[in-house]
């Protein structure tokens, strides 16, 4: 057997229990205040709710996925403020989080919050706006009377995200989550870096190309870990300074183990 087929079949041994899910798709909300915003592929779409907002889900909890909506505009005759500066910007948004924090109830929003915490923030721009994003953590409980995430139960830990995105005085809101084994700080930046009112059909997908970094990143460590592609006569080892990282998938059925025989004629 050839190198280069030792090496696809270690591929396919590992393929079906590394490779994570890394197609998007895009999301267009034609509309009177129309945008766009990439998301995993496996992350459902909800119909636009009752205050134009929209739900991005990747199960039933309602934990798990992203709320976009406009959420102050003076185009509707609101008095949205005057733009501060960026430590003011976050402050408000932080203020506006602890609110939603402690005035949810079950009753309205069918959640109780608690323990809200803000991890990191930071300034940046979103298809040439002013931004303005905390990481966040909280507790929400659950008892199962949401109509639309009927899945939801219990107490949870969940961390995410919250961004403000300043269009003149109109203020877009994103808001994303997941349960805290789950959260991957990545995906979440990567899906808001996204997000469009100008250009809006005007997408370039993110996700696959990660997907071809990440597959290039394991087929050159596993290269490096037989020495090949390396001169034969070189003195000089490979040293692999990091391991590769593979993000926990909870409950994998793991396939039989593909078991391949070298001889070390192959190698000669």
């Amino acid at each position: 057997m050839g190198k280069d087929l030792v090496l696809y079949g270690i591929l396919i041994g590992f393929s079906t229990l590394l490779i994570p899910s890394a197609f998007a798709d895009v999301y267009v909300h034609e509309s009177e205040y129309p945008f766009s915003i990439q998301h995993p592929s496996e992350w459902k779409v909800s119909a636009e709710d009752e205050w134009g907002g929209v739900n991005f889900d990747s199960d039933d909890t309602g934990r798990n996925g992203m709320y976009v909506i406009l959420g102050c505009s003076e185009y509707r005759g609101e008095d949205c403020g005057i733009a501060g500066a960026d430590y003011e910007e976050l402050n408000w948004l932080k203020e506006d989080e602890q609110v939603w924090c402690n005035e949810a109830t079950l009753e309205e929003d069918y959640i109780l919050c608690s323990d809200l915490k803000f991890l990191d923030e930071y300034t940046h721009q979103i298809n040439g706006y002013r931004a303005f994003t905390v990481v966040e953590s909280f507790e929400i409980y659950q008892d199962g009377s949401d109509p639309i995430f009927p899945a939801g139960m219990g107490l949870h830990e969940v961390m995410g995200t919250a961004t403000y995105i300043l269009v003149g005085n109109d203020i877009w809101f994103i808001g994303t989550g997941n349960d805290v084994e789950q959260f991957d700080i990545e995906t979440h930046e990567k899906v808001i870096s996204t997000f469009k009112i100008n250009n809006i059909y005007d997408q370039d997908d993110l996700f696959s190309e990660s997907e071809s970094s990440w597959i290039d990143n394991l087929i050159k460590a596993i290269m490096s870990l037989f020495n090949w592609g390396s001169d034969s006569n070189s003195n000089t080892n490979t040293v692999i300074e990091q391991p590769i990282e593979v993000e926990y998938q909870p409950e994998q059925q793991y396939q039989d183990p593909i078991y391949i025989e070298l001889e070390f004629d192959d190698f000669e």
